[in-house]
């Protein structure tokens, strides 16, 4: 993705294209903690070559051992690698005279992305005023207790928009599945804002609570808020 100034919008917006579609919630932090990390100019070719074969390594050990393998471990093991001086010495940052791998550990944990562990407790800290480390926990250990997903409604099919309206009655919230159609799209929206939902003596119109893309698809979480 070494665009010339000319077509760097362009490439830019094709790789942003190319992350939704996989999945990735490419917000603004995202891209530019990218183009601050990997797409700086004039990034040299053995930055990349560096990172593909540390992520590379990061898998397979991961494969080998059978458990995560957090970021600053695979740091600690490459700070004794010299193939990161010449690196990150070719994008312009020289190594220092003394403590070279703390200095490796440094540059190659801000190049490389959190997983695992690291991100499923991100959002899950438990608040204790008089303890003096924070209390965190894992996702999966609280998945036995989530409530299961949603059944999707598949945006397009004949009964798409009666379908909906019978999942918000019945349960209080529904999600619709569609392609990324504009049309398609005006059309669910539509129908959401100006058709109400009975509930007995009440009219109620559905909320839009989260619109989720990804894999070449869009998601529109809908609920009732009489029901929530």
């Amino acid at each position: 993705m070494r665009a010339p100034p000319a077509g760097a919008q362009a490439a830019l917006a094709a790789l942003r294209q190319f992350l939704a579609e996989r999945g990735h919630a490419v917000f603004h932090g995202y891209v530019s903690a990218l183009s601050n990390r990997l797409l700086r100019p004039d990034s040299p070719p053995q930055l990349d070559t560096l990172l593909a074969g540390v992520l590379e390594e990061w898998n397979r050990l991961e494969v080998r051992l059978g458990v995560e393998v957090e970021a600053r471990v695979m740091c600690a093991v490459f700070s004794h690698d010299d193939r990161i001086d010449a690196a990150f010495g070719s994008a312009g940052f020289e190594p220092p005279s003394h403590q070279v791998e703390t200095w490796r550990f440094s540059m190659l944990l801000g190049i490389l992305w959190a997983r695992g562990y690291t991100l499923r407790t991100h959002a899950l800290p438990v608040s204790a005023r008089f303890a003096d480390t924070p209390m965190v926990t894992d996702r999966l250990l609280l998945a036995p207790w989530l409530s299961e997903a949603t059944e999707p409604i598949a945006g397009g099919s004949p009964n798409d928009l009666a379908e909906l309206h019978r999942r918000l009655r019945v349960h209080g919230q529904a999600v619709v599945v569609l392609p990324p159609d504009a049309a398609l799209l005006n059309r669910i929206m539509a129908f959401a804002a100006t058709a109400p939902v009975q509930l007995e003596y009440l009219n109620v119109y559905p909320r839009l609570t989260a619109v989720e893309r990804g894999q070449g698809r869009i998601a529109l979480h809908f609920e009732l808020e009489a029901t929530a």
